[in-house]
């Protein structure tokens, strides 16, 4: 049986990859495929690095600032913007806190009174 060194990467045994470069490049380079690069200013990354962040930790976020826009209209009295925004995010914007149902029971099973 030959070492990790030997043999060949379509036999299964395991190759040593080249010093300073990733698996990614390796099969890059072995497709002869290189990769587009786009530089992009500061501005334009920061800005697409808070819509990453928002989308995969805080998907919420957009629905809750509609939600907090149309309360806010909902008090100035601005019917015309409440019905864009519930147009844009359906009817469960105008929903509160204070609609939720409160419960009849504590974690025991035990009523409330």
């Amino acid at each position: 049986m030959a070492g990790p060194v030997g043999g060949s990467a379509s036999s299964g045994m395991l190759v040593p990859a080249k010093v300073g470069t990733s698996t990614l490049a390796l099969r890059e380079e072995e497709r002869g495929e290189s990769p587009e690069k786009k530089i992009l200013d500061e501005e334009t990354y920061i800005e697409n690095l808070q819509k990453i962040i928002q989308r995969d930790f805080f998907p919420d976020m957009e629905k809750l600032r509609a939600q907090k826009e149309y309360l806010e209209a909902e008090e100035s009295g601005d019917l015309e913007k409440m019905r864009q925004i519930a147009i844009k995010f359906g009817s469960s914007l105008g929903k509160s806190a204070r609609d939720t149902p409160v419960p009849c029971k504590d974690w025991k099973g035990r009523k409330l009174e």
